[in-house]
């Protein structure tokens, strides 16, 4: 919120250099000055818009305040040092605010802010007059030519604004006859008076209701809304919000739960559609509430839960009308209801904060009623207190993007919430094979899951180490696997690929399919080497080693054989001998020999008669043999040496088609530390090589890779001499152009900190944020 300041101070005379002594009133981003504060309702004397003040200093050895506007400097003075220092740092944080509002565009803001009520009205500015479609958000009025435009023709900033409710014409600047109102005769008007614009008159030619509906969600994006008179409920909110804690109104009927159905909602909604919604929304709580869930019968209560609040999370207008809804279903329950009751709408409460938390007064009113109902020897106060801290984890992680999966309802129904805050659990899957369980919260992130793998596991974090968390593809578990941004829900990956199953399966959901998350490198730096942990290595050896199995890892037959023996003596340890008269044990070695095989040693090498298969067996058992006594340390240490000889050990090969001309070139693409390099399709001979340095732009549509490089010598020198060279290359997947894009960005970004020391690293982001996460969201899993 803005902040507020007032106090006397001397201000000296811009002509007559005089000190005089006035009243000063800090808000709404103005500074106003009186004679005295007696005189704060009249005209004040003088005003001084924030956002035209460039800069706002103090005088050393004195108490003056001196203010750099641009058309001229005012001098104030304050009677005490500590007076100056607070007008100070208050008019640096309004200035911060102020100033960063004006980065956003118009179309920046409308994207950003949740449409409450629009329709065609006449607007009134300066005596001018124009029919356009307008638009109320949470905290601006856009308004535009057409509906359906995308960009507004303007915008009026309502927050701190003043709106009133125009009876009579006369009582504005408008004048009243048609002639100069462009022969429009309005049934109502509406005045919006904003901080640091002139005023707007909105005329109406609809009926009462459709007047009270511009009013109210006018005045609610004001801030004002105490001002103007909502339903009962509404009323009864704000009342307790301003009662000083005087928790007498929740006994009022209105506010406690209730067995009855609802005849209206409890909030102003603009339409009757809406209305209906709510209702409907109301029934659809009592429904759930109404049988106790039952563990073997859940599927009803997740089904019920998950169509409810995917409708309500589809319409944005409904959420304040939702969690009224909860508050008052939770608050005073009838002590003849059974337990259960109570408790599931908390449930509902849980997954709702989680996925849309309340703004403004609702947040208020809802943050008041989990401290009025917290309690520790009671269940519903246990309740509260979970809910607390789901509150303050989704305020602090943001809302989420998808409606919950029925993993998650699931996990949030059979779990005791006020024992395991981290109720929702997933397995991850390990490049050595074993899996790794994970717990987290419905408003858990990405990187909140990698950082609690990698201590678990023994591995540095994500910046360091070079590991993240990749998933899936719910199209077909075995393609391609999708790199998960550290910024996104983890929830809502998991609604993503379930919904995205769905489609791609008639929409069933197979309970037995689920979303499979894997730990693995994903980039990797040689400076950073020296502190690797021995999980870290670890876990390189058995990627790499999946990595030669499929060809991406060019070695030769023997050098194939040395690696395979070695993955058996770190897998399973020094290989057996045993006489031939012992047939188990043969048994026994031979699955061992085929298992190594199948694991550890390429395809394209393996045989494929039978005695192929036994010539290869029993060259991997005399490679094998010569490794006893070796301890799995030793073992990972000789596989790490051979490795990194190999010139492109740490880069992601990437198969593609460059095109050159008019022709494609089949090539490799290799993305490494030092940047982007084009290799020889079979024998990954050098092309050519471009460090990051050089990257003026790159950006993927569909399989399609651009990138644009600049060719100067001196890549840090940018002239008009300097050449710059377009790079296209169409790549296999549209997923592996999207993750070549994403790992460019991360490189580009943690080189820059692999510069600095250690410590800097950990404060770099793991990646650039290229998209919002609603963005990648919605890409995400697209077949």
């Amino acid at each position: 919120e803005i902040c507020e300041m007032t106090s006397y101070l001397n201000k000296c005379s811009f002509k007559t250099k005089k000190w005089k002594r006035g009243f000063f009133v800090l808000k709404h981003g103005k500074l106003r000055y009186y004679k005295s504060h007696t005189e704060v309702s009249k005209k004040p004397k003088g005003c001084i818009l924030l956002n035209e003040i460039d800069r706002v200093t103090r005088t050393d050895g004195t108490n003056n305040i001196e203010i750099v506007a641009a058309d001229r400097t005012y001098l104030l003075s304050a009677d005490t040092a500590i007076l100056a220092d607070k007008w100070i740092k208050v008019f640096r944080e309004n200035l911060k605010q102020s100033h960063d509002g004006q980065h956003l565009s118009p179309r920046d803001m409308l994207e950003m802010e949740t449409t409450a009520y629009n329709g065609w009205l006449h607007k009134v500015k300066l005596g001018r007059t124009r029919k356009c479609w307008c638009q109320v958000t949470e905290n601006t009025f856009f308004y535009f030519r057409h509906q359906g435009d995308k960009i507004p023709l303007g915008v009026i900033p309502l927050k701190g604004a003043s709106v009133y409710d125009i009876e009579h014409e006369s009582e504005s600047d408008i004048e009243c006859n048609d002639e100069q109102m462009g022969g429009i005769a309005s049934n109502f008007t509406i005045a919006i008076d904003p901080v640091d614009q002139p005023s707007t008159y909105l005329l109406i030619q609809g009926d009462k209701k459709e007047k009270d509906n511009w009013l109210y969600h006018i005045a609610l994006a004001t801030g004002n809304i105490e001002e103007y008179i909502g339903s009962e409920y509404e009323k009864l909110m704000l009342r307790s919000l301003t009662s000083n804690l005087d928790f007498s109104l929740w006994k009022h009927p209105v506010m406690c739960h209730t067995k009855e159905s609802i005849r209206k909602p409890l909030t102003t909604l603009p339409s009757e559609n809406l209305q209906k919604e709510a209702i409907l929304l109301f029934k659809s709580l009592q429904l759930y509430t109404s049988a106790e869930i039952v563990p073997n019968a859940i599927g009803y209560h997740v089904s019920l839960m998950q169509n409810t609040l995917k409708s309500c999370w589809k319409q944005k207008q409904l959420h304040n009308e939702f969690f009224c809804q909860l508050i008052k279903q939770t608050t005073n329950a009838n002590s003849e209801d059974a337990p259960y009751v109570t408790t599931q709408y908390w449930q509902f409460l849980f997954l709702a904060v989680a996925l849309f938390p309340p703004k403004d007064k609702v947040l208020q009113f809802l943050q008041l009623h989990l401290y009025r109902s917290a309690d520790e020897k009671s269940n519903s106060g246990r309740c509260a207190i979970y809910c607390q801290y789901v509150l303050n984890r989704a305020l602090e992680n943001g809302s989420r993007h998808c409606f919950p999966s029925k993993i998650e309802i699931t996990a949030i129904l059979t779990q005791d919430l006020q024992k395991n805050q981290e109720p929702i659990s997933l397995p991850v899957g390990l490049p050595n094979g074993l899996k790794q369980d994970v717990y987290f919260d419905s408003c858990s992130t990405i990187a909140e899951v990698t950082e609690r793998v990698t201590t678990e596991l023994g591995v540095r974090k994500p910046q360091l180490s070079g590991f993240a968390i990749y998933c899936d593809n719910p199209w077909n578990s075995n393609d391609i696997e999708y790199y998960l941004q550290p910024s996104l829900k983890i929830c809502d990956v998991m609604s993503k690929w379930e919904q995205t199953y769905k489609e791609g399966h008639s929409g069933k959901l197979d309970t037995t399919h689920v979303l499979k998350l894997q730990f693995k490198n994903r980039y990797y730096l040689k400076s950073l080497i020296r502190d690797e942990t021995d999980m870290e290595k670890l876990l390189l050896v058995y990627q790499v080693s999946s990595e030669v199995c499929n060809g991406k890892f060019r070695v030769n037959k023997d050098l194939a054989l040395e690696l395979a023996a070695l993955m058996a003596q770190i897998e399973f340890g020094d290989y057996k001998q045993i006489s031939d008269n012992n047939l188990k044990m043969i048994t026994h070695n031979q699955q061992q020999l085929l298992e190594v095989l199948d694991r550890f040693y390429p395809k394209q090498f393996k045989g494929i008669s039978v005695d192929e298969m036994k010539i290869l067996s029993r060259q991997v058992a005399e490679k094998w043999s010569t490794l006893s006594n070796r301890t799995k340390k030793d073992c990972i240490k000789i596989y790490i040496t051979v490795v990194r000889r190999w010139p492109h050990f740490g880069s992601k090969i990437y198969r593609a088609k460059q095109r050159v001309s008019t022709e494609e070139v089949a090539v490799c693409l290799a993305i490494h530390e030092n940047g982007f390099s084009i290799h020889h399709d079979t024998s990954l001979r050098p092309i050519s090589s471009y460090p990051f340095e050089t990257i003026i732009s790159y950006i993927c549509k569909g399989r399609e890779l651009i990138i644009v490089v600049d060719l100067h010598i001196d890549a840090n020198v940018r002239s008009p001499e300097s050449r710059t060279q377009k790079l296209t290359f169409v790549m296999d997947k549209k997923e592996e152009a999207t993750e070549v894009v994403w790992l460019v960005a991360g490189y580009i970004s943690i080189t820059k900190a692999s510069k600095a020391t250690a410590e800097d690293i950990q404060k770099t982001p793991d990646s650039v944020a290229i998209h919002r996460d609603d963005q990648i969201m919605n890409n995400l899993f697209q077949s």
